[in-house]
This record gives structure tokens, sequence and C-alpha cells, in this order.
């Protein structure tokens, strides 16, 4: 067989054991691969082989394919990646051979990776077009509901978004989350997994609506200042008690003080023991999925205008 270069493979989520095993298969079987395979670390391989169902193994799968980078699952359920790279659990050296001959002959079709001349002046590809909405909460009023949508970024859970069903998934808690809800989304952000890609990810991560998202993003954006569109004089009210969540303990002794009677974010910080910023947050929250009743700022009475303008006119120096 021609071999025609040297390529390099890493196996993510894999064990030590794994790790020796692949190695050991690559040295015995080079006679039947069309390039030399070396293992290499993480960020330098050609090709990537992740192991989908180690803890984070499917998410580490999405996010590199999302990347941009060449990603075989290793998995023991192949019809779950039908259409993509994969190679069966444990792993089969006919089978790792096949793999590794197709990818270096996909290669081989577009540029050799020993045949590109590093001194070839090539002309830079213009800078793509934006597309992606502006933040999460835009990107959820207008999500076409015929495709699901995966949010991938480091340092950030990926979340995976389903605007047919309006129900979204991630691991961690929702304050992991939070960090989506206020940040300026870019084009390398927003990624639309296929079907068969999405119930992979989605597999072993509760469902959870599209309101307790919008919740959390009115939530987290206004950085303790009432949102724009209200009064900052008005009274606010819950309407129904909503449901609480644990990781806000607040919020449990503001629900408690709005249920009882309507107020302005002062009255409601006073009456519950938080802060005004707190209070603004709260309403702006869940204002947003419809436990809040708005009403006007309470009107100046007739007798507190007339000791108003007496003691004006007390005051007056021609008095």
């Amino acid at each position: 067989m021609v071999i025609t270069g040297t390529r390099t493979i890493c196996i993510v989520g894999a064990n030590e054991q794994v790790h020796a095993r692949l190695a050991a298969l690559l040295d015995e079987h080079r006679a039947q691969l069309s390039a030399r395979w070396r293992m290499a670390e993480r960020n330098g391989a050609d090709l990537l082989l992740v192991d989908a169902e180690s803890v984070h193994g499917h998410m580490d799968w999405l996010r590199e394919k999302a990347n941009g980078r060449l990603v075989a699952a290793c998995t023991s359920q192949p019809e779950a990646y039908k259409n993509e790279l994969w190679l069966s659990k444990p792993i089969v050296a006919a089978e790792l051979v096949e793999l590794l001959n197709q990818v270096g002959a996909r290669a081989a079709a577009t540029a050799p990776i020993d045949d590109v001349d590093p001194y070839a002046i090539t002309q830079p590809a213009p800078p793509p077009t934006p597309t992606a909405p502006a933040s999460l909460l835009a990107l959820l009023e207008g999500a076409d509901a015929g495709r699901h949508i995966c949010l991938v970024a480091d340092g950030l859970p990926t979340l995976l978004l389903d605007p047919a069903a309006r129900s979204w998934r991630a691991e961690g808690t929702l304050k992991s989350v939070a960090a989506w809800c206020s940040r300026t989304l870019g084009d390398g952000d927003v990624r639309h997994p296929t079907a068969n890609e999405f119930e992979a990810a989605a597999a072993n991560l509760p469902a959870q609506s599209y309101a307790r998202l919008i919740w959390l993003t009115h939530l987290t954006r206004g950085g303790g200042q009432l949102d724009a569109r209200f009064d900052p004089d008005a009274r606010f009210k819950l309407a129904s008690w909503p449901q609480s969540e644990r990781e806000f303990p607040k919020h449990f002794r503001i629900a408690t003080a709005m249920l009882k009677e309507a107020g302005t974010l002062e009255d409601i910080a006073a009456r519950s023991g938080a802060p005004v910023g707190d209070v603004a947050d709260f309403v702006n929250a869940y204002h947003a999925i419809g436990h809040v009743e708005v009403s006007a700022s309470a009107p100046v009475t007739g007798a507190s205008q007339r000791g108003l303008f007496g003691r004006m006119r007390k005051s007056s120096p021609n008095s």
C-alpha cells in the first residue's frame, strides 16, 4: 500500500488502557494503512476519536464538531451516528483501519498534508456576514420551529434548544446557564445539529420549558435595574404564587411580600428585607412570564395637595 504522509489521532474521554490499545493497533496494522498514523495531543490532532459514552462524551463530540474539527464517535450504539464517522466500542482493528483509510482518502482528495506548499500565496477569505441573533432572548423569539439549536462556547455549558417543543436542555445548575442569558451571541456560538445529533445529545438531560429560560434571561440581564418599560414609581403585585427556585432563596421573601399587597420597589424591599436591586430583578423576571400585575403610582390626594401648597405658602418670603 502506498503511504501518503503522516497523520495524527487523539482519543478523548477514554482511559489509559484504551489509549494504549489504540497506539498498539496503529503500530500492528501500519502496513494496512494508507498513511502513517501516530498518537498526538488533542489540540493538534488531525482526527479526534471521542468516547461518546464517557461522562461528557457526546457533548465533547458535539462541541468539537461545532468547532470544525474532524471527529469520530467511539460508541456501542453506532446507529446514533449513522451519518457520521464512528468506530465500534470496544475498538475493532478492521474497523479502525477502514475508518483511518477513509479519513486519509477524504483528506487526499482535497489537499494532502505533505503536499501543501507552505509558501503558497492565497487570498484571505472575506469575513463572514454575521447571522446570529444578538441575544438568547432574540434567538428564543425568532427561532425556526423546524431546526434544532445548539449553543456552544468555551467555558459555558452546551445549551440545547428545541423550538418546536419550546423546551431546552443543559448540564449543570440553573445559574450555570445564566451566562448565556447576558452573552452577545456570535456566529460561532449557534449551531444547528441534525435530528440524530440532537437526540443523542439530549438523551440524558431533562427537558425544561422555554418559560424558565425566558424568566432567567429577564432576571439576569437587568443588573438590579428595573426594565425601562416600567414606571419607577409604579406599584407591583404578584397575581399568583410562582414556582420558586432553590438557587435564589431571597425570592421566597420577595414573593411573600408581593402577594400580600401591591407596592413600589422600595415598599417591597422594606417588607421583605431584600435589596431594592433584587426586587427589581424579581419583578422583571416574573412579569415576563405573567405573574406580576403593574398599577400606576399612587395619586396625590386633595388633602395632601392642600397640605403641600400650605407648606409652600408658609415658607414663601412674601407670606
